[in-house]
């Protein structure tokens, strides 16, 4: 059986990382400082941990430290937790991205299993399925995985979770971090990104196909559940238009 996988955030769901910007703004506007110098300290206190090794965090406990240092350092008393549940709820309740329910309901009319993986933690990724009425049971985060892409773990952990082999899944993604983590557990890719489109081999086997929008997938995946293997869906997909 063929599985469709798909990244969640910037591909499924209008949420993402430039939420942060959202709430920043908040901050600021309240207390009455700089957005950027608010964003700045955020983004940069949250980084300096995720290269920390001594433990797997969530990102709601990423985002609690950061907004920490982040008050802390400007002054601003001690209610940041209220920030951080603001960045859960942008990431809990998004809208769906233009053509995702479309694709899902054909996918679900064909001879496939549907996944998400997604660098995300259980509770925001589980209310964003739900809250848009996608029915789709087989997720697997960043937080069950104990894993974030780029690092390949996450889709080696939901392989295994699923019984699957690489061969068996394509992986639509909009990020590079969607590419590499993908690629290097051997699992072909489609990139959702305007800017480009066109078609190359990451590895033996491994294809990434990028493409302008998500309903652009469509004709590769349908060719790709005709088929054993991506490389036959490589050779029967239509040419990926120039961007000139």
């Amino acid at each position: 059986m063929k599985w469709v996988l798909f990244d969640a955030y910037g591909t499924l769901f209008d949420a993402g990382k430039y939420n942060i910007k959202i709430i920043a703004e908040e901050i600021a506007t309240r207390f009455g400082v700089d957005s950027q110098v608010v964003f700045d300290l955020w983004t940069k206190k949250y980084v300096e941990i995720e290269k920390r090794e001594d433990k797997f965090r969530t990102i709601t406990e990423t985002n609690r430290e950061s907004l920490a240092f982040v008050f802390e350092e400007l002054a601003l008393g001690d209610d940041y937790e209220l920030y951080v549940n603001r960045m859960n709820d942008e990431w809990s309740f998004p809208k769906l991205l233009p053509g995702v329910f479309e694709l899902i309901e054909w996918l679900k009319e064909q001879s496939c299993h549907i996944g998400i993986v997604s660098n995300s933690d259980d509770i925001t990724l589980i209310s964003a399925v739900e809250t848009n009425a996608l029915h789709i049971s087989n997720i697997v985060s960043s937080e069950m995985a104990k894993s974030y892409k780029p690092d390949s773990q996450i889709f080696e952990f939901a392989l295994k979770k699923w019984n699957c082999s690489s061969k068996q899944c394509i992986y639509i993604g909009n990020s590079l971090n969607d590419v590499r983590a993908s690629s290097s557990a051997g699992i072909s890719c489609v990139r959702i990104q305007s800017e480009i489109c066109d078609v190359s081999c990451y590895s033996e086997g491994v294809y990434i196909y990028r493409v302008k929008e998500l309903l652009d997938c469509k004709k590769i995946i349908s060719i790709f559940l005709e088929n054993n293997n991506f490389e036959e869906t490589i050779k029967k997909c239509p040419e990926p238009e120039s961007n000139q």
